[in-house]
């Protein structure tokens, strides 16, 4: 697929501790200007919601809200593989006036490179994409910093971390073509309780399957692939990765009441 020339940065974090400020999502007179960092478009899979959406090779979206992470999207930044400007992404769709929400995600098996992401649609409220958090933020000293939009608690530590906003769910996951995740896309939503230890609870890429709902058999959504599966009463709020390769790491699971 041709790479478009012209970049649009958006959103530039000044941050220089280690917190990052998120990136509000392009406006849609603004998508048309992007570089295509959203590559290899998949459309939505048959037999969404049930199937999960690839997002390894190609960009699935059931929805979607313009090109959300490409090379210029934000500065300074800093990757573990090399940027060859190629992104792939996960969105989930909409339907009955609410976004639908990722639940889950898969790796391989060999490596925990993230192949696909599930989505709910039970209803919560979930509006529109309300901002962005990246996993290749770096401070003015080149360090690499989180990006959290909601300062909760360090729930992966040692690890970097993107988290939504205050009362926000993550809808779209993106990662580099070399598999080294790096976003996610937060919605507005109707979430009653804080995020806390007592609230989340962290589902870890250890090779093994973490599902607190169903993930096997006729519900196996991802067969071959390892799965991390947050509650039926619960949302994704972030996500986290580690080195030397940027694998996914972790996502932290969260009730919604």
């Amino acid at each position: 697929m041709t790479k478009l020339a012209t970049f649009l940065t958006i959103g530039i974090c000044a941050a220089t501790g280690v917190t990052g400020c998120g990136t509000e999502p392009e406006s849609s007179s603004d998508v048309a200007k992007s570089t295509e960092g959203l590559n290899t478009f998949l459309g939505c899979p048959a037999g969404y919601p049930t199937s999960a959406l690839p997002f390894d090779t190609g960009t699935s979206q059931c929805s979607t809200s313009g090109d959300w992470d490409h090379t210029g999207i934000i500065s300074p930044r800093a990757f573990y593989t090399s940027d060859d400007g190629y992104y792939f992404a996960a969105e989930c769709g909409l339907a009955s006036g609410s976004h639908d929400y990722v639940v889950g995600i898969s790796a391989r098996t060999s490596v925990a490179r993230a192949h696909s992401a599930k989505c709910s649609t039970n209803l919560h409220g979930v509006g529109t994409p309300s901002s962005r958090h990246y996993l290749s933020r770096v401070n003015g000293l080149g360090q690499r910093i989180d990006d959290r939009g909601y300062s909760t608690y360090d729930w992966d530590p040692g690890y970097i971390k993107a988290e939504c906003g205050f009362h926000e769910v993550v809808t779209g996951v993106a990662q580099l073509e070399s598999n080294e995740i790096d976003a996610i896309s937060c919605n507005s939503a109707s979430v009653g309780t804080g995020v806390g230890p007592s609230t989340c609870n962290v589902l870890k890429f250890d090779f093994q399957n973490h599902c607190l709902q169903a993930c096997s058999g006729s519900s196996d959504w991802a067969f071959g692939y390892y799965k991390n599966v947050c509650g039926t009463g619960q949302y994704i709020r972030g996500v986290s990765k580690s080195g030397p390769i940027g694998e996914i790491h972790a996502i932290l699971c969260c009730n919604w009441n």
